[in-house]
């Protein structure tokens, strides 16, 4: 029992210090009889609310929603989420842990007006849930910033990259000194395996952008936290007006008008930029730009 005190201590002093967090409702329990807590503006938006959901690390509890309780304080457009899992196999999606945050998606979406998609945010057994979540619900996914996992969902027992997932715009992130294995039976160091899963998600069309912190560890750093914030104003402007051009487009298309669904899509593409991206945000632009003309062609191809 020390020794477990000492790990989830060490965890801990991992995670950004805690800012003062927005209008705490929690604890609570889901219909699973687990803890969430729910942080809320004081003064929120008249506009549907962003959910932005902070999963925590292994052993962990959804209190502070994984050090992102304080957006609740800093906008007026966002409900922030802590939903607290079980210790084991969460990373995997076991023991219901995605059915379990579904169900609280929707209940939530009984109190308050809230956008359709969430934004989700996690940090080590966070970040390795968080991923899987998108690429088995890729429909109910914002966009995802995955911080420092364990694992990644490169095949086998790992999990499998969802091609449907490829216009939910991405973040992974790992400290350049954090090379240490999960455990003896992962394929490889913490920071390789990132930089691998990155590869496969270019290889795949993905919009995905990556950060290998200088000088840290197994940490949530302020360079992470920086760009997870980033990519939320990302996925809420740039990637919410497409996302919703597309969906104008498949119902044209569903309607029959190929005319109508012809002129939309010529208003609709991107011109992509030859240049190798050198920022995050520039990578996000480019991959959702080819990402969004691949998916009007698809759409243009069901029509005909």
């Amino acid at each position: 029992m020390r020794l477990l005190a000492l790990v989830l201590a060490a965890l801990a002093a991992t995670l950004p210090a805690q800012q003062k967090p927005g209008r705490n409702e929690g604890p609570q329990k889901d219909g699973l009889g687990r803890d969430y807590w729910v942080y809320a503006p004081k003064r929120a938006s008249s506009k549907p609310l962003w959910l932005v959901v902070g999963v925590h690390g292994m052993g962990g509890t959804g209190q502070g929603a994984g050090g992102l309780a304080a957006w609740a304080t800093q906008r007026d457009d966002c409900l922030v989420l802590g939903p607290t899992f079980p210790s084991q196999g969460y990373q995997f999606l076991a023991q219901e842990s995605d059915t379990q945050l579904l169900r609280l998606v929707e209940d939530l979406g009984k109190r308050h007006k809230l956008q359709p998609r969430v934004f989700l945010a996690g940090f080590s057994g966070g970040a390795q849930y968080v991923h899987r979540f998108a690429h088995a619900h890729p429909d109910k996914v914002l966009a995802v910033a995955a911080n420092s996992a364990g694992s990644w969902s490169t095949g086998g027992q790992w999990g499998e990259i969802n091609p449907a997932a490829r216009l939910v715009p991405m973040l992974v992130t790992c400290g350049e000194a954090d090379t240490g294995k999960m455990a003896a039976e992962a394929p490889f160091g913490r920071l390789e395996w990132a930089k691998d899963y990155v590869r496969r998600l270019r290889e795949g069309g993905f919009v995905v952008a990556e950060a290998y912190p200088a000088k840290v560890g197994h940490s949530f750093s302020p360079e992470a936290q920086k760009l997870t914030a980033e990519l939320f104003a990302f996925a809420t402007t740039r990637a919410t007006e497409l996302a919703r051009q597309r969906e104008a487009l498949a119902a044209l298309v569903s309607k029959g008008d190929r005319a109508g669904a012809a002129r939309l899509a010529d208003r609709s593409r991107l011109m992509v930029a030859a240049v190798v991206p050198t920022t995050p945000k520039a990578h996000w632009e480019q991959g959702l730009a080819k990402a969004h003309n691949a998916a009007i062609d698809e759409l243009l191809k069901a029509a005909r």
